[in-house]
């Protein structure tokens, strides 16, 4: 797209499709959200991040025209304060930086594709990416686990082997 047409669909010269704003958000994000389905991992975040921008949204059917900043702002505050995991406990502090950014991200694009006049993933900050820790067992406790009793053994294989090419050591 030129950058012409680009600035025409974001209404720069004063000419608005209005048919845009009347269209849903959360389809237009599902479709974003399938151009994702190969990279398995990103399209799982952008699925999981759905899933709380539906439950901040409740029963309300948001179309672009209803996106503003108190939108954006709602949104963070519900992933901060009232968004709950699979197992009703509150977001980890990565998860809440990583659901905001595909909202991010999305708010972005539809930017960029003429739906808002403002790209509003620019205008409230976003979550600070939480700062993760491993720990992981030494030597002498890897050797103590290798001679360590197990009823089934392999079990206690699978988690040495684990540990040992670093599938999932970490404890």
């Amino acid at each position: 797209m030129s950058i012409r047409q680009a600035e025409y669909a974001q209404g720069k010269y004063g000419i608005k499709d209005k048919s845009k704003d009347r269209l849903l958000f959360l389809s237009y994000y599902d479709k974003l959200k399938e151009e994702r389905y190969e990279s398995k991992g990103n399209y799982d975040n952008w699925d999981a991040a759905q899933n709380h921008i539906e439950a901040y949204c409740g029963k309300k059917k948001i179309t672009f025209e209803d996106i503003d900043e108190d939108f954006v702002i709602g949104f963070k505050k519900f992933l901060n304060h009232k968004s709950r995991t699979k197992s009703n406990t509150a977001l980890s502090q990565n998860s809440k930086y990583t659901y905001y950014n595909k909202f991010k991200a999305a708010l972005r694009q539809a930017f960029e594709d003429g739906y808002t006049r403002r790209n509003f993933a620019t205008t409230v900050k976003g979550f600070a990416q939480g700062e993760t820790s491993r720990e992981y067992l030494t030597q002498e406790e890897l050797q103590a686990m290798a001679k360590a009793h197990c009823k089934h053994q392999v079990l206690k294989n699978a988690f040495l082997f684990s540990c040992l090419t670093d599938l999932g050591g970490a404890i």
